[in-house]
């Protein structure tokens, strides 16, 4: 029971890291290509990252 609880844990933070990291990295090419866009980039950044998380944490519940 622990195990499988850890193991799903252990899942859900690696999907989140990766949507983090996938995330990040797109928004870094689009603002190398737009100077004005890194107003907005942190705000997209995190609201694009918390309906991940909010995915991923439903998929897993």
């Amino acid at each position: 029971m622990y195990v499988q609880v850890g193991t799903k844990i252990q899942e859900m933070g690696k999907q989140i890291y990766d949507v983090h990291r996938k995330m990040y990295a797109f928004i870094r090419t689009i603002v190398n290509k737009n100077k004005y866009l890194h107003l907005i980039k942190r705000e997209a950044f995190w609201c694009i990252l918390e309906s991940q998380k909010l995915e991923i944490l439903q998929r897993f519940a």
